[in-house]
């Protein structure tokens, strides 16, 4: 066992993570994993350099490593991140007040489904139906405005989605509402019907409610 640095690169300061105990030996499919698990970044998207080189595609590409040594790692899709966010910046900078042209600032919650990094969605295959829904529901005026967030890279047969719905702050969940005993029969009904007309069975207190 030797002890390495892993340095994350590609922000204003790298990020180093000192003294990692790893056996020279370790095979190449555990080394990404454990560097997934410090810098968070996923085995797919890592960028990996040892002694100024690109990692070679060996079972055992640390072999020759040394007590005291280290790694290079950057997000493969840091190059466009780093492009997307000074193109915001310099919007936001001409208008501040505005980003699309709205009478008022946008919010969104966006959500990671299918194959994203994290989460309960992280190992299943994308379900285009699920995207409909999102459509369906702005449409007839019981759920926000969406939009689906195609991936920029994919793997093999795999690919993650994205999906924005636009936040309301009059939007109040269903659990406050119950709690504040302010649940009418219009919510109930509609919530029943969208169980049984649309086979929405995920609907719970933390996912849906009612604007004020």
């Amino acid at each position: 066992m030797v002890k390495i640095t892993i340095r994350l690169v590609g922000e204003e300061n790298d990020k180093l993570f000192k003294r990692i105990e790893l056996d020279p030996q370790i095979h190449v499919d555990d080394l990404v994993k454990r560097i997934e698990t410090l810098t968070n970044i996923p085995c797919d998207y890592q960028q990996i350099q040892f002694r100024d080189e690109e990692l070679p595609v060996v079972e055992h590409p640390l072999q020759a490593i040394k007590f005291g040594e280290e790694i290079v790692v950057k997000h493969a899709d840091l190059p466009w991140w780093t492009e997307y966010k000074e193109c915001v910046e310099l919007v936001l900078k001409q208008r501040p007040d505005k980003i699309h042209g709205e009478d008022s600032v946008s919010k969104y919650n966006i959500k990671c489904h299918h194959y994203g990094p994290k989460g309960s969605s992280s190992g299943q295959v994308p379900d285009v139906s699920e995207f409909y829904c999102y459509k369906l529901l702005a449409l007839i005026g019981v759920g926000p405005k969406s939009h689906i967030i195609p991936p920029i890279k994919s793997t093999g047969t795999k690919t993650s989605t994205d999906i924005a719905t636009q936040w309301d702050d009059r939007f109040e969940l269903l659990e406050n509402v119950i709690n504040e005993n302010s649940l009418c029969a219009d919510v109930v009904v509609q919530l029943v019907m969208l169980r049984v007309l649309l086979f929405i069975s995920d609907l719970h207190e933390q996912n849906c409610g009612s604007k004020q």
